[in-house]
């Protein structure tokens, strides 16, 4: 992450939710959080995020497209996925050209379906660079200097 980027962080209230929200933000990332309920989302905000979704109510689509035009931003630069199904889908929508997608999970059951002029045009997959089997599952975060400062 780069400062500035935008992190779309989907089930931001589990436990690798809000780690990559506290991430994001050591980052500079601009964080948007999707997780259900009020309590969950006043949480997320108090931890940093920019923008809260609540995604049993809201649309996430127009609210974080709301958000992001109201800042001037033009799109997601980093989706974080420990969720998958009908919420991945949806959220591709909001990618900007060269966007990372992060799918570490599938907690609502279903396993997301990237279409390939997605990931082939408009993001980069972050499994798609392994080559080593050995690695998979494996995150190693690396932070120059002015970013450890912060932590």
């Amino acid at each position: 992450m780069l400062e500035r980027e935008v992190l779309l962080v989907l089930g931001a209230a589990g436990g690798v939710g809000v780690s990559a929200v506290q991430i994001g933000k050591v980052c500079g990332a601009v964080v948007i959080a999707v997780a259900r309920g009020p309590e969950k989302l006043q949480y997320l905000q108090s931890i940093g995020a920019d923008h809260v979704i609540d995604s049993s109510k809201d649309n996430i689509i127009e609210s974080a497209k709301f958000f992001l035009k109201a800042r001037g931003l033009k799109g997601v630069d980093v989706l974080y996925d420990p969720v998958g199904g009908k919420l991945t889908q949806d959220s591709l929508k909001l990618l900007k050209w060269g966007a990372h997608i992060l799918v570490i999970g599938f907690a609502s059951g279903d396993v997301p379906i990237i279409r390939a002029n997605v990931a082939l045009v408009k993001a980069h997959l972050a499994f798609a660079a392994l080559r080593d089997r050995k690695a998979v599952g494996k995150v190693m975060i690396v932070m120059d200097a002015s970013v450890k400062s912060r932590l």
